[in-house]
């Protein structure tokens, strides 16, 4: 096959990841993150702070009325409920600050998944188109049918752009749970490098299928 066929569909394969690296790189650079922790946005309660409250309120009432009744059983009680209601609360808070690192994730992942679909559509659409003007340029080259024939039996739209989103979900899910902004900062340039490095595996592959072409 002619090679000066491909040479063009070559040149541009370069441009193209050079094109969807930068869009990678200013995507994930653009993912704005608190300024600090007290600046997540985090829920004001959840079941265990209204029973850590309610314990509270019991057990307060209950420690000074066996103080006035002279009951030590009573204001024992109350101690009690006073310990767990403070108990709840800080489990509460836990599950509190928990829940608003993990809708910090949800939203990186977000983010992260629109930087993927926007550069795996593009590329997968640059790929179909380049696949059909290439089939018309060797139907009407001047190789002999079985050249041609051997070159569109080659030719696939399957040189497409993968990343393991479930894998990428899991990093997410467990920075989260670190519950600390700084994991956050280390991470993103660590997911910019796993999507630049699906680019350039979709690169090889697809300069490998061009390749195949000239032969």
């Amino acid at each position: 096959m002619d090679t000066t066929i491909i040479a063009p569909y070559t040149k541009a394969l370069e441009a193209q990841k050079a094109e969807y690296a930068g869009y990678i790189a200013d995507g994930v650079k653009g993912i704005a993150l608190p300024a600090t922790k007290e600046a997540i946005p985090t829920g004001k309660k959840n079941f265990l702070t209204d029973s850590g409250w309610v314990f509270l309120v019991i057990g307060v009432a209950g420690f000074i009325a066996g103080l006035i009744v002279g009951v030590s059983g009573i204001w024992i009680a109350g101690c009690i409920a006073i310990a767990s209601g403070v108990y709840c609360l800080i489990k509460g808070k836990q599950q509190l600050t928990a829940e608003a690192f993990r809708n910090l994730g949800n939203e990186v992942y977000g983010k992260l998944e629109g930087i993927i679909a926007h550069v795996s559509g593009g590329w997968t659409k640059n790929v179909e188109d380049e696949n059909a003007s290439l089939r018309k340029a060797i139907v009407s080259s001047a190789a002999t049918p079985d050249a041609k024939v051997a070159a569109l039996g080659e030719m696939a739209d399957d040189d497409y752009l993968h990343v393991d989103t479930a894998e990428l979900r899991k990093e997410i899910d467990d920075v989260a749970a670190q519950e600390s902004l700084e994991a956050f900062t280390t991470y993103l340039p660590k997911a910019a490098a796993t999507l630049t490095e699906s680019l350039t595996e979709a690169a090889k592959a697809r300069t490998a299928a061009l390749t195949a072409l000239s032969k």
